[in-house]
């Protein structure tokens, strides 16, 4: 039984202790340091990226949706994911909608996707966007919104487990995150597709999101620095990718 080792009194039933997590750290990568008690060091696992298995139902599923977005023939679709069940981690449909009128005069497709009971944080984007974004997709099961994202060139949206279908299906992410968690949450390895956009508060922070009053630490976060991220991934992209 491996556990954290922190400044709180656990583990009392644990046969080994392994050191918490110390930020800036990949969660990833402290998740395998719980290995070194069974005599294996994390580093010999350098292969950090995420996987899902994607099957021939899934992907004639997403046909389907692409049909129905007005998708099909697009060469570059790059995903917005606006929403968040948590507050405190969005980042504002006003922003949002600069992002995907940027994204879409600079030649891409946005296809705008949510979750359950998150409809309405993508309609305050789409009305408040200039251009006609593509979205209203239908409910979906995990594997099915990973057949959807590994159709596009780009993944781009709020902290939350949609950027991690987005990885594990093989599409370049760029999230926005709250102050610190970023580096937690983002493979950032060497080749790494993946990119993460966060500013500290100037008020300062205690880490704690959920009673967190200003969220300048999202307030503060300006559209350009988001933009500047998708430049940075958008070439290295598969052009290919989404066809």
């Amino acid at each position: 039984r491996i556990g954290n080792r922190t400044g709180m009194h656990w583990g009392a039933l644990d046969t080994d202790m392994v050191p918490g997590l110390a930020l800036p750290e990949y969660a990833a990568v402290h998740a395998l340091r719980h290995l070194g008690p069974l005599g294996m060091a994390e580093t010999a696992l350098r292969d950090l990226r995420l996987e899902v298995a994607i099957g021939h139902e899934e992907r004639e599923w997403a046909d389907r949706v692409w049909n129905e977005l007005g998708l099909t023939g697009e060469r570059s679709v790059v995903v917005v994911s606006p929403v968040s069940k948590l507050a405190f981690k969005q980042w504002g449909a006003d922003r949002w909608a600069a992002v995907a009128d940027a994204l879409q005069g600079a030649g891409h497709r946005v296809l705008l996707t949510h979750g359950p009971d998150e409809r309405d944080q993508v309609e305050a984007v789409a009305a408040r966007m200039r251009t006609q974004p593509a979205w209203g997709h239908r409910p979906t099961t995990i594997k099915q919104l990973a057949a959807l994202y590994e159709r596009c060139v780009l993944w781009v949206g709020n902290d939350g487990g949609a950027k991690h279908v987005a990885a594990a299906a093989g599409t370049a992410t760029v999230a926005v995150h709250r102050w610190t968690t970023g580096a937690q949450f983002t493979d950032t390895s060497p080749g790494s597709p993946h990119r993460y956009v966060e500013r500290a508060p100037p008020q300062g922070c205690d880490r704690v999101c959920s009673a967190c009053s200003h969220q300048a630490c999202l307030v503060e976060l300006p559209v350009g620095d988001v933009l500047t991220s998708i430049r940075e991934v958008l070439p290295a992209a598969d052009p290919a990718h989404g066809s």
